[in-house]
């Protein structure tokens, strides 16, 4: 609470490292965020840093691609069941329900700039474009083109999106 306090008493302060600082409302989420994601199991961590880039939480999708990455195990836990826990503990997403009768959650903007800005800390550059690719690409095969256009475009897949934009 003091660090809320002091945040929002002293908007202009520039951050020690010289870079521009946040307005007070971005500052207050990213400190919490900070604070509330470095609790984070490294499970719930690497569901949220890939799922960030999609239009939403897909859980399938998620599995999939982490199941053929061989992290499924490393990660041991259920995709639905680790966001489900999220949802419950007011992590800043949104639950809907599918047609299908599934999940799905979706991410509060401030949340999916969160983590998209650090997603890269976890997997290397190279190796998150690769992994959210192969999400675009699980959708794109589930026939959910617009949301594999939207997971290209989040990592600039300019040529596959022109690819399925034909489609």
């Amino acid at each position: 609470a003091a660090a809320l306090l002091i945040m929002l008493r002293y908007p202009h302060v520039v951050p020690e490292d010289g870079s521009q600082a946040l307005p007070a409302p971005a500052r207050v989420f990213d400190t919490l965020a900070r604070s509330t994601f470095a609790r984070l199991s490294n499970a719930h961590q690497s569901v949220l840093s890939l799922g960030a880039f999609m239009p939403r939480f897909d859980t399938q999708a998620l599995t999939a691609v982490l199941a053929s990455e061989g992290l499924l195990d490393d990660i041991g836990i259920d995709i639905g069941d680790a966001l489900d826990d999220l949802w419950r503990r007011y992590f800043f997403l949104e639950r809907r329900a599918t047609e299908a009768g599934r999940s799905d959650y979706v991410g509060h903007p401030l949340l999916l700039a969160f983590l998209r800005e650090r997603a890269g800390d976890a997997w290397g550059e190279h190796e998150l474009v690769r992994r959210v690719r192969r999400c675009a690409q699980f959708l794109a095969d589930a026939g959910d083109i617009d949301a594999a256009i939207s997971t290209y475009e989040a990592v600039s897949a300019w040529r596959e999106v022109a690819t399925l934009a034909e489609v």
